[in-house]
């Protein structure tokens, strides 16, 4: 009697009872009047309304569970790779978490539910992680009804033994931790977590839910935000948090100096610094959503008091900073930088993203795309594409309900093309070209594309595409605080000066629209990346040329050395019209409008007119140079006896001329030459023009390249890329894994490894040349020397 025999004959037996809920086989019964046991999270100041968070689920041709079907399943055990499912029309899926003991193996289940009315549960926002998704979880999936699917009964019910097994489904580990960190000891919960409830190789799906990404989290009764597993200090930062929106004893928090209480700063700057504030879909998860909590390892909060906290931490920084300084504990300088960490980012922005009304939903969206990808730098994204579609659905549109339906979400478009529809974008709407002078697009551009089968949707191969971006587009690299991840390091850059909110007016009434609008270049040869089994993976219309029209104002015929950073060059002052070498006795008026003026930008810190103080100011640093004539900035600005105005004033200098150098340009005007002042990249050189766009709020400098470069994909050879990666040092955990199979997942993380964490080399090429004072390096490529401008 074979085995095949007995389950069809058992199953037959039992076809009237054997009609359970999804889920059958497990260890206790389920209850589908059951709530959610869970510890309510309240704010300290305002109580939260405590919800009693249940589901039902979907119905089934099967209702009850015959009592001794665990051994049977087990014997049908399906190791296989799990196979998403087409969703039904109209609805997404959800993760359930079986209830179990922390000790007990993760099982989960997806159902799908109807967009119009998918009952209550929480949105999950966590980072990916770029390692390996190797630990393993038992997932059933019942997004779509046996009958459907098959219409043989013999074919159907062997299914639905083998689904009540489950398949093992690998997950990355931050991930495997959040969800047993979530799940309940005796009632199942509802999740909405991406990387599961979205079949991530299927093109098609992948876009039309991230349309829906937005709908999907501002539905959910909650946003969970999973910081991470806890660390040594983390707990007592979480802790922190509730005390310091007791304002009650707030102020004795910030006199304290004793090491418990700067051991408390300290383990809430390191929450701040979670990997969870650089990841660019957060923006949206959280933005939209009506309410959150925050968790670290089994610690969890509200999410308003978490702001809270950061806030005061910002607002009190400088009080903050010395009694750490005083005490010697370590990350006291990173409280210099902390308006650029992306938990403060977030924190300051989110409420003046959307409007939304007292039950959470979205009212109005405040922001236009341009704003939201200039503001949010510090965060980024595996793709870089996302750079863009992670906030589409949250920006304003002049047409429509967010930005999303002018600019979709299609993987299937190379990096280039994505960009250049961006900027077009921005510039239509905003009648500016300032977005060419911000920094914003990533510094890694290489893309790691999967060739799949349409129909099937199987893997033919892994393709690594560089991608090469016109100095029009500014990488975070050379941004003030460099890419996010180096953020911590501290300043890199000087401030830029093509800020949101227009601080100058270089180009006058001319905007860029109309006649002035720029022409963006089209292929006329084809570049798109194909495989010879698929056809096209990434199409590519776009060339990276850029066609703009100003003037010239001048020649640079002079530069300084570069600033290192707190520090002012003696050549620089007398380049800025500071003739005395003698110290002594000076009088305000001997300083020149144009020096004071452009080591400040002519603004002040938050972008308002310089003030007429900061002349003296000025003075007062002069008179305090060092012997070889430079200004020390950080030592007059450490000074106890140093006027608060004055290191206001010096404070401001720093962040503008921070690696920067100072020029002199040549220009005509009229019968009379006068010399060009001002600020410029350490990449300018002799030679290189000061201009004005049509539609640009600051001067740029641009460079004439006689040859044309290669912009746009190219692909990466597998030698190519074991010549430009050869010491990948990924580790793999194989711990949960037979030792037969190690080998096997070492060569599997390691190419990975090379995918998910490809490190471009640095080098700058010849043609790509970055600025920065109000003017930026441009480039226009193979134009005709008469229409240079």
């Amino acid at each position: 009697m074979s085995a095949s025999w007995l389950t069809i004959t058992f199953a037959r037996s039992m076809a009237k009872q054997f009609r359970g809920p999804p889920g059958f086989g497990r260890k206790r019964p389920f209850n589908p009047d059951a709530g959610l046991d869970e510890e309510t999270v309240t704010s300290t100041r305002v109580e939260r309304v405590r919800t009693n968070v249940g589901y039902r689920r979907p119905s089934s041709d099967l209702s009850a569970t015959p009592p001794n079907i665990d051994g049977v399943l087990r014997l049908f055990w399906s190791p296989f790779k799990h196979v998403y499912s087409e969703l039904p029309e109209g609805h997404f899926r959800l993760l359930v978490v079986n209830a179990g003991e922390p000790e007990e193996p993760l099982e989960l289940d997806l159902v799908a539910v109807p967009i119009s009315d998918p009952g209550i549960y929480q949105a999950v926002s966590y980072e990916w992680g770029k390692e390996p998704a190797l630990s393993v979880v038992t997932l059933r999936d019942y997004s779509v009804p046996v009958r459907e699917r098959f219409s043989d009964s013999r074919r159907r019910l062997r299914f639905c033994l083998l689904r009540e097994a489950g398949t093992k489904f690998r997950i990355r580990r931050n991930l495997y931790n959040a969800l047993r960190h979530f799940r309940q000891p005796k009632t199942d919960i509802r999740l909405w977590v991406d990387a599961i409830c979205m079949n991530q190789n299927n093109t098609l799906e992948k876009t039309s839910q991230i349309a829906r990404m937005a709908n999907i989290y501002n539905n959910a009764s909650e946003v969970w935000v999973w910081l991470g597993g806890a660390s040594e200090r983390s707990p007592l930062g979480m802790t922190f948090v509730t005390e310091l929106v007791q304002f009650e004893n707030l102020h004795e928090l910030l006199v304290k100096t004793d090491s418990d209480t700067l051991n408390k700063w300290d383990a809430l700057e390191e929450v701040m610094r979670s990997g969870w504030f650089s990841r660019r879909w957060v923006i949206q998860e959280l933005a939209v959503s009506r309410r959150a909590s925050v968790w670290c390892g089994h610690d969890r909060v509200h999410w308003d008091d978490f702001a809270d906290a950061v806030s005061i931490f910002k607002l009190h920084k400088q009080e903050i900073a010395k009694v750490k300084r005083q005490g010697k504990f370590k990350h006291a300088k990173l409280l210099a930088i902390l308006e650029a960490f992306g938990a403060y980012v977030l924190v300051k922005e989110k409420t003046d993203i959307l409007k939304q009304d007292r039950e959470g939903r979205i009212l109005e969206r405040k922001r236009t795309l341009e704003e939201l990808v200039s503001s949010f730098t510090a965060f980024d994204a595996g793709d870089p594409r996302d750079i863009i579609y992670a906030v589409t659905s949250i920006a304003r549109s002049p047409i429509g309900e967010s930005a999303a339906g002018q600019i979709t979400a299609d993987y299937d478009k190379s990096l280039l093309d994505v960009y250049v529809s961006f900027v077009q974008y921005a510039i239509k709407q905003s009648a500016s070209l300032d977005i060419i002078c911000r920094h914003w697009a990533p510094a890694r551009t290489t893309l790691v594309k999967e060739a799949r089968k349409a129909s099937t949707w199987a893997l033919v191969d892994t393709l690594f595409v560089k991608n090469r971006l016109p100095s029009w587009m500014k990488k975070l690299d050379e941004s003030p605080f460099g890419i996010p991840d180096e953020i911590f390091g501290g300043r890199k850059y000087g401030d830029n000066f093509a800020t949101l909110s227009a601080r100058y007016n270089a180009s006058g009434t001319l905007a860029a629209s109309e006649q002035y609008a720029p022409i963006f270049g089209l292929r006329t040869r084809n570049n798109d990346i194909t495989d010879e089994k698929i056809g096209t993976v990434l199409s590519e219309r776009y060339d990276g040329t850029m066609k703009v029209r100003g003037l010239v104002l001048g020649q640079i015929y002079q530069l300084s050395s570069r600033m290192i950073p707190g520090h002012v060059l003696h050549e620089v002052l007398t380049m800025g019209g500071w003739e005395s070498l003698l110290d002594g006795d000076h009088t305000v008026e001997e300083v020149p409008d144009k020096l004071w003026r452009t080591l400040v930008a002519n603004r002040g810190p938050a972008g308002q007119p310089a003030d007429i103080s900061y002349r003296r100011s000025c003075l007062y640093a002069i008179q305090r140079r060092s012997s070889g004539g430079d200004i020390d900035l950080n030592a007059i600005i450490n000074e106890d006896t140093t006027p608060t105005i004055v290191v206001q004033y010096l404070e401001r200098v720093r962040d503008v001329v921070w690696n920067r150098k100072a020029f002199l340009a040549a220009t005509s005007s009229g019968e009379t030459t006068e010399d060009l002042f001002g600020l410029c990249s350490q990449k300018a050189k002799k030679g290189d023009h000061v201009c004005i766009l049509y539609g640009c709020s600051v001067p740029v400098i641009l460079r004439k390249r006689p040859l044309r470069p290669t912009l746009g994909q190219s692909l990466i050879s597998k030698r190519q890329r074991r010549s430009e990666f050869p010491n990948s040092q990924w580790k793999v955990d194989a711990s949960n894994v037979r030792s037969s199979t190690r080998d096997r997942l070492q060569d599997i993380a390691r190419h990975l490894g090379t995918a998910l964490d490809i490190i471009e080399p640095m080098e700058i090429q010849p043609w790509l040349r970055n600025d920065d004072i109000g003017m930026r390096t441009l480039l226009h490529h193979q134009m005709p020397e008469t229409n240079f401008l």
